[in-house]
C-alpha cells in the first residue's frame, strides 16, 4: 500500500478573505493598518482565532470598514457582507462562511468612523 506523503498547503483564510473582498469591493482592503494613516477608506481583515486542521483553515475573522461618515461605513461593511455571503457559491478556495455578528457601529478608534462585524471564512 502506498501512502501519500506529499505536505498538504493549507490556505491561509485571513489572507485569502482580503484579497476576495479587495477584488469583490474594488476598495483598499488590508490585513495590516501599520501604513494606514487613519485618514483614508479602507477594509481591515484580521484573524482573532479559529481552528486550523490538516484540511481546513475555518477562520474568525473580524472585518472593520471605515470610511468618512458613518453611514458610508455601514455601506462599506454591508457590501462586504454580501460578497461573503455570496462567497461558498463562487467555489475555490472558499468552502463555506458565517457570519458571528453583523454590521455594528464602533466607538472612534481611528479618524474615521468604523463599523465592525464577525465571521468564520472556510478555506
Amino acid at each position: 500500500m502506498n501512502v501519500d506523503t506529499t505536505p498538504v498547503i493549507l490556505g491561509d483564510a485571513e489572507s485569502e478573505t482580503a484579497i476576495y473582498l479587495r477584488d469583490a469591493l474594488e476598495a483598499d482592503v488590508r490585513t495590516d493598518l501599520s501604513t494606514w494613516d487613519g485618514t483614508t477608506t479602507v477594509v481591515h481583515v484580521r484573524r482573532i482565532g479559529g481552528a486550523r486542521d490538516r484540511f481546513i483553515d475555518r477562520a474568525r475573522l473580524v472585518i472593520d470598514a471605515h470610511a468618512p461618515t458613518r453611514d458610508e461605513a455601514f455601506e462599506l461593511a454591508n457590501d462586504a457582507r454580501g460578497h461573503l455571503q455570496a462567497w461558498p457559491a463562487i467555489g475555490a478556495p472558499c468552502r463555506g462562511t458565517g457570519e458571528e455578528t453583523g454590521p455594528t457601529s464602533l466607538p472612534v478608534e481611528s479618524q474615521l468612523p468604523t463599523v465592525t462585524m464577525t465571521w468564520v471564512v472556510s478555506i
